[in-house]
């Protein structure tokens, strides 16, 4: 036997052959352009809104005026400050129906209709509901300034009897 007729061993399979290095250049441009082209859309599309905010102004919409009562509550509590003192310019409602020195200088009836105008004025002003306080409302508030404004601006003294007589009628 030959020696080249011995089995021979087959050769190790190395792979498929490595594909050739592809150049980073065309990446490289190609990245470049894309973010030239997205910088130049967004510097078109600020100048586009740009212009249209300059010719076309947002319209600003008045709101529309809140009814308020024919007399207002602001008479109403400056005769209350006349009478009991700067103190009682910042009461609220609320404060000004606890308190008992509004009873005690004025009586029951002329404190409810002070606390019921206050009320009514209140509502008118914090609810939008556009009703004033009623005619009686407004004439009483009248009254009582009138008849604050007449006994002076001697803060409350429980020796002072105030005729308040014309309240009841």
């Amino acid at each position: 036997m030959k020696p080249d007729a011995l089995i021979r061993l087959p050769r190790p399979n190395l792979g498929p052959e490595p594909w050739p290095e592809a150049p980073l250049w065309p990446w490289l441009v190609a990245a470049i352009v894309v973010v030239a082209l997205l910088t130049m859309t967004t510097v078109m599309l600020r100048r586009r809104r740009r212009k249209q905010q300059t010719k076309n102004p947002p319209q600003v919409q008045p709101s529309p005026p809140i009814a308020k009562p024919s007399t207002g509550a602001d008479p109403v509590r400056e005769a209350l400050v006349r009478a009991f003192g700067p103190s009682w310019r910042a009461r609220t409602t609320e404060e000004v129906a606890a308190s008992p020195d509004l009873a005690s200088r004025f009586g029951d009836e002329v404190t409810g209709q002070v606390i019921a105008y206050l009320l009514a004025v209140d509502r008118t002003k914090f609810s939008g509901d556009s009703s004033a306080p009623t005619e009686d409302l407004n004439w009483w508030a009248a009254r009582f300034i009138e008849e604050v404004n007449a006994t002076g601006t001697t803060p409350i003294n429980t020796d002072i009897n105030i005729n308040i007589a014309f309240f009841r009628s």
